[in-house]
C-alpha cells in the first residue's frame, strides 16, 4: 500500500515552481540545441512570444509562425519548401521542444511537470522557447512531494506515463496551410 506523503513543514521547502525552474536550468545546461527561457507566472506572453493556446485558438498567429519557418528554412537552405513541408518542420520544432520540457525533468529528477498550453511560449522570430514553471507530479517519497502544487503518483510507471499525457501543445488543429490533405493541398487534412 502507498501512503501520501506528509506534508513538507511551512517555509521549509522551495515552491514547486522554483524546483521546476532549477530542473529546467540543469536541462538546458545539458542540451545546447535547446534553446531555452524561463518566464515568470502570470507574465503575459510580451511582443516577442506566442503562447501555445493562442497558437492553437487563433489562425493568424498559426500563419505567422508558419510563415516565419518557411522564411527560415528559405534563408537557411537557399529554397522554397512546399507548405506540408513548412508546416512538418515547424510542428517537429514546437513537440521537439515540448517533449524535452516534459520529458527532461523526469529523467533528472523524477518530476512531470503539469504544463498547460499558455505556459509554453515560442519566438515568434527566430528559435527558442520560454517555459513558465508551475506545478509538477513525483513519486511519494520525493522531497517535494507535499509540496503546494505538486501531485504524487503512487509508482514509478505511472509517473512516467503521465509524462505522455501531459503535453502542453495541442496537435488537433487543422490548417489548410498545414498539409498537402487529399485536394492537393486545398483541404483540411493536416498536422495542425
Amino acid at each position: 500500500m502507498t501512503l501520501a506523503p506528509a506534508l513538507a513543514p511551512a517555509g521549509a521547502a522551495p515552491s514547486c515552481s522554483t524546483l521546476l525552474a532549477s530542473a529546467y536550468r540543469r536541462l538546458s545546461a545539458l542540451c545546447d540545441a535547446l534553446c531555452l527561457e524561463l518566464a515568470e507566472p502570470r507574465a503575459p506572453a510580451g511582443q516577442g512570444w506566442i503562447d501555445g493556446a493562442e497558437l492553437a485558438s487563433r489562425p493568424e498567429l498559426l500563419d505567422a509562425f508558419l510563415d516565419e519557418e518557411d522564411r527560415r528554412i528559405r534563408e537557411r537552405y537557399a529554397v522554397t519548401a512546399r507548405p506540408d513541408v513548412v508546416a512538418s518542420r515547424a510542428l517537429h520544432g514546437l513537440l521537439w521542444s515540448a517533449a524535452l520540457l516534459m520529458s527532461g525533468p523526469w529523467y533528472l529528477e523524477r518530476r512531470v511537470p503539469r504544463l498547460r498550453p499558455a505556459q509554453f511560449l515560442l519566438r515568434r522570430t527566430g528559435n527558442g522557447c520560454a517555459v513558465v514553471p508551475g506545478g509538477f507530479s513525483c513519486l511519494p517519497d520525493d522531497p517535494a512531494a507535499g509540496c503546494p502544487g505538486s501531485a504524487w503518483c503512487p509508482d514509478r510507471s505511472r509517473c512516467a506515463r503521465s509524462c505522455g499525457r501531459r503535453s502542453p501543445t495541442t496537435c488537433g488543429r487543422s490548417s489548410p496551410r498545414s498539409g498537402r490533405g487529399h485536394a492537393g493541398g486545398r483541404g483540411r487534412c493536416g498536422a495542425w
